[in-house]
């Protein structure tokens, strides 16, 4: 009976899953190759058995290198999501409190003109490309130096 086929992840091959019974002499080996190689189970038999079968170590190594590859670069994207929500976060929190601060004792109407006018700042920011902006920025501090 052959085995259910499925879209395995994080491969973009198709799997068959499979019963396979092995000695508990057999599955401590793999599992310490596993465990020394960064794979999981069923890659470390894969890659055993590809080896076993004689074919290039390149060849039998490409699905778990492909899964740990896959793997670090999830696991980065999360890491670089998570800083920026981070950051995100506490741009907009300083944000408000230099509000705060800044409108501190004004009028309502200063206060108005205050809010505005750092939306204002915060929309050119976001059109304005940060490296054209800093390049324009150095060159008007040299300009000033060398006045």
């Amino acid at each position: 009976m052959p085995g259910r086929v499925r879209r395995g992840r994080p491969r973009q091959q198709a799997v068959q899953t499979k019963h396979v019974t092995l000695t508990p002499e057999a599955v401590a080996l793999v599992e310490s190759f596993a465990d020394r190689q960064g794979m999981n189970f069923s890659a470390a038999l894969e890659t055993l058995t590809r080896l076993g079968l004689q074919q290039a170590p390149p060849d039998a190594y490409s699905g778990a290198l492909e899964a740990a590859v896959r793997g670090a670069a999830r696991e980065e994207m999360a890491r670089q999501t998570a800083l920026l929500a981070s950051a995100s976060v506490d741009a907009h929190a300083a944000f408000f409190l230099a509000l705060l601060l800044a409108t501190r004792g004004q009028t309502r109407e200063a206060a108005l003109k205050i809010r505005q006018e750092a939306r204002e700042a915060g929309r050119r920011t976001l059109r304005t490309r940060a490296s054209a902006q800093g390049r324009r920025e150095l060159l008007a501090l040299l300009a000033e130096d060398g006045a």
